[in-house]
């Protein structure tokens, strides 16, 4: 991951050497990885992290769900009424 963010000094850095040490320094790391993530579109750091084999997805929101192919594959919509005989409408859900 330090390879495709070009931030391969942190491998290096005492505090992130281990989970707990990053946990313990989590702000540090955040503060240090926020910014970099800014300078580039969620497309760009997926090709980046595929390049080096860490896996990745992106971060969508609700309606971004709703229009991923992924979530009508595993037919995680459903559709339905309210239960005051609504509109028909496509929810998160299982079948």
């Amino acid at each position: 991951m330090l390879e495709a963010m070009e931030l391969r000094e942190l491998a290096d850095d005492p505090r992130f050497a281990d989970n707990p040490k990053r946990m313990q320094h989590l702000e540090a790391l955040v503060a240090l990885l926020a910014p970099r993530f800014r300078q580039r579109s969620t497309t760009d750091w997926l090709v980046r992290f595929a390049k080096v084999g860490v896996p990745a997805g992106p971060v969508l929101d609700v309606k971004q769900m709703h229009q991923d192919p992924q979530t009508e594959a595993r037919e995680m919509l459903v559709e339905g009424r309210a239960s005051q005989g609504g509109a028909r409408s496509r929810r998160s859900g299982c079948r």
